[in-house]
């Protein structure tokens, strides 16, 4: 017998009677629509033309291969779903984004505020070299706070 999911939180959420993995690995793999729907709205992701109904997140009677069109009229800017802390959290703009640690213990704290003015001054930086729209960036990442900045810049 499969786990249940300890507190049922996505039956919580979306209640389709899903009490396993299995459950709801079987359901979101028969319903791919519908279940990206509602992980849309669960995430609470920000986005300009957000989908109205399940039917808006993909067509179902296309194959998976060659891969079809997801969201199509979605437009979702990755770094702004992530740096913006959830509105449950109290003091967003002070609460930490990050703890930088290492085995010497802790090295840095970042909040969510110095961590956005960081990510803004990385962008600025890309804009002013001439990265456009469309531009692809390339780079490294190591393990620090700083990676955050550039990889959302």
């Amino acid at each position: 017998m499969a786990p249940r999911f300890p507190p049922n939180i996505f039956r919580t959420i979306i209640d389709f009677g899903v009490d396993s993995y299995d459950d709801l690995w079987r359901w979101s793999t028969t319903h791919v629509a519908q279940f990206w729907y509602e992980v849309y709205y669960y995430l609470q992701l920000k986005g300009q033309n957000p989908p109205q109904s399940p039917v808006d997140v993909v067509d179902e009677s296309l194959p998976m291969y060659p891969r079809p069109t997801w969201f199509q009229s979605t437009w979702i800017n990755f770094a702004e779903n992530l740096l913006y802390p959830s509105p449950d959290i109290e003091n967003p703009d002070s609460a930490i984004a990050i703890i930088e640690a290492s085995e010497a213990g802790v090295q840095q704290r970042v909040t969510w505020t110095q961590l956005r003015e960081r990510v803004a001054q990385f962008a600025a930086a890309l804009k002013a070299v001439g990265v456009t729209k469309g531009d692809r960036v390339g780079g490294t990442r190591c393990a620090c706070d700083l990676a955050y900045d550039r990889c959302f810049g």
